[in-house]
């Protein structure tokens, strides 16, 4: 699975962040619905799974970043 900031379709996502390297995460789009589903790593040893789905209409970009918002707040 890709890995945030690091490659595949979270490369750009993610940076300078505190979940930078540490989200395995598979990315998904189909007509309205957005989702991210993975893992996510922290320092300390505890691993995090989730899914975010959403569905419906909005710009897909405000909802990745959401997503990459919760991520981050969780791993803070």
């Amino acid at each position: 699975m890709p890995i945030s900031g690091v490659d595949g379709t979270l490369k750009k996502r993610m940076k300078d962040t505190p979940a930078e390297g540490w989200v395995r995460a598979k990315t998904g789009y189909l007509n309205n619905v957005v989702s991210l589903a993975g893992y996510a790593g922290r320092p300390d040893g505890r691993v995090f799974t989730f899914s975010f789905i959403y569905n419906g209409r909005t710009d897909e970009a405000k909802v990745r970043n959401l997503f990459d918002q919760w991520l981050i707040l969780l791993l803070k």
